[in-house]
């Protein structure tokens, strides 16, 4: 059919243009030189624009108004529907945005970013904080120019997690808080500690980043297709056959690289998984961030923070750090990993707390977008909250509002699809562990093909061909729920802490 062979080439054109921009955001924050950013902002700027035009040219309103007349809409397999379907939620998305917002917001984000690393580096908000307001200002005309029916913060949500409103996730989080802030209380309660004291005694980054590449090349992340640099805030960006991801090292605790190296690893996993033949369209891309999330998740923390995982890892582990795990065991190991303790870094916190510091940031976006948070008070707003949630203090911005990278890229509506992707991740691993009874065994005996076979077959190779929450229902026969997140943390910190 003419009219769909013409929209694919367009929306693989409009593809190569994005994983462009995406390719220079990756450079930006890895090895760009920092008076680069001059050029870049410009570079970026103008090839946003490129990608919005083409995206929202009138030949790709014709087209996807072609394909979606009944007659031609039939004739289309299930796959090309989901392109089509998809392709047309961005285009009117895209199309109520003018192409000079588009250039100008790219400009802002790349100076932001720019700024933030330099701030965050100083623990100096107020140098931020105008590019902050700048951002928060565009992205509330962004809001206006999407439209919404309830509050701005949904227009933004929607962009992440299509048909996400406040209205959702409100309840919900309040549930979460309410469970979550009962099981850390328990915990604190039981008097059990684990014995941290040989994770943060010293490990040398050199061996590090060695164990980091071995880590990686377990769970199959294939390195002819891939990298894996350094940044100041762990991400993963890429395509099919070029999938780029990011860890930082601490000298002192390798705990942050090992864990973002399987998060990341998690991440590109999926972006590995997706069919060839379905490069540079929607069938060949994540369903949301929530369920983009859910894999980096599972990687990390249901499977790289298990028992059995590290009953197969801890030898290479106490070979390659002899002197620092001297006479441990795998199980203080494991529970050292494993710590509960409310803390002030988001990307270093455990799996029972986690969660509360999205919580926060989803408040105070709200706020902000609601008017109801001035921007200016946001780092007074942001403490209060983690005394609130976490009772912890926040000693200084770098540990508290410019910890996360998010506000200096204007990923305002983010935040929260790193808790969906929590509650997808344990309920697909609940079925994993029906279809795979075994899979514990699997782990320690150092087998993950098993494990990344199911994620590939059920998740990745369907690509864009369900919204999120259609997905985890075909997956797993269940709608979303919060309900086997908690049961899963209940199982394994009643465990270590016997509560």
């Amino acid at each position: 059919m003419k009219a769909y062979a013409d929209f694919i080439e367009l929306v693989k054109e409009y593809y190569d243009v994005s994983s462009v921009e995406m390719l220079l955001d990756w450079d930006q924050e890895t090895y760009m030189p920092p008076e680069g950013v001059k050029d870049r902002s410009l570079q970026l700027a103008t090839l946003s624009k490129v990608a919005h035009e083409m995206l929202t040219s009138d030949r790709m309103a014709s087209l996807i108004k072609e394909l979606g007349t009944a007659a031609v809409h039939d004739a289309l397999t299930t796959e090309q529907q989901a392109n089509v379907r998809r392709a047309e939620w961005e285009y009117h998305r895209a199309a109520a945005i003018p192409s000079s917002f588009v250039k100008e917001m790219a400009k802002k984000k790349s100076e932001a970013f720019h700024q933030w690393t330099k701030s965050r580096a100083k623990s100096d908000f107020a140098s931020f904080a105008p590019y902050l307001f700048k951002l928060v200002e565009m992205k509330k005309q962004e809001a206006e120019y999407i439209g919404y029916e309830d509050r701005p913060y949904d227009a933004l949500l929607d962009g992440y997690e299509r048909g996400l409103k406040v209205s959702k996730l409100e309840p919900l989080f309040s549930e979460l808080a309410n469970g979550l802030s009962s099981m850390v209380g328990r915990i604190r309660d039981s008097g059990t500690e684990p014995d941290t004291s040989f994770i943060t005694c010293g490990y040398p980054i050199e061996d590090q980043k060695k164990f980091c590449r071995r880590l990686t090349d377990f769970i199959s992340f294939n390195y002819e297709r891939g990298r894996m640099d350094e940044a100041p805030h762990p991400f993963t960006a890429g395509t099919l056959h070029d999938t780029r991801i990011t860890v930082r090292y601490y000298p002192e605790d390798p705990r942050p690289a090992f864990f973002s190296a399987l998060h990341e690893g998690g991440h590109a996993l999926y972006e590995q998984g997706f069919i060839e033949e379905h490069y540079g369209t929607p069938m060949g891309q994540a369903v949301s961030l929530g369920i983009h999330e859910s894999q980096s998740r599972l990687v990390e923390n249901i499977i790289g923070r298990s028992l059995p995982f590290w009953k197969h890892w801890y030898p290479a582990l106490a070979d390659t750090f002899p002197k620092q795990l001297e006479g441990r065991s795998v199980e203080e190991w494991y529970a050292a990993v494993n710590d509960v303790r409310p803390s002030l870094i988001r990307v270093e916190s455990d799996e029972v707390t986690y969660n509360l510091h999205i919580i926060i940031r989803f408040e105070l976006e709200d706020a902000i977008f609601s008017g109801k948070l001035d921007p200016k008070d946001a780092p007074q707003a942001w403490d209060e909250h983690m005394e609130k949630y976490l009772g912890v203090k926040v000693p200084d911005s770098a540990n508290g509002i410019l910890q996360d990278i998010h506000w200096s890229q204007a990923y305002f509506g983010y935040f929260p699809t790193y808790t969906l992707g929590n509650l997808y991740s344990a309920q697909f691993y609940d079925t994993m562990k029906k279809d795979m009874p075994d899979m514990d065994q699997q782990l320690e005996r150092g087998e993950f093909a098993p494990t990344l076979q199911w994620l590939r077959d059920n998740i990745h190779k369907k690509g864009g061909m369900y919204e999120a929450e259609e997905l985890v229902e075909e997956v797993t026969g269940e709608p979303p729920s919060h309900e086997p997140f908690m049961a899963y943390l209940e199982n394994k910190f009643g465990g270590l802490y016997g509560i």
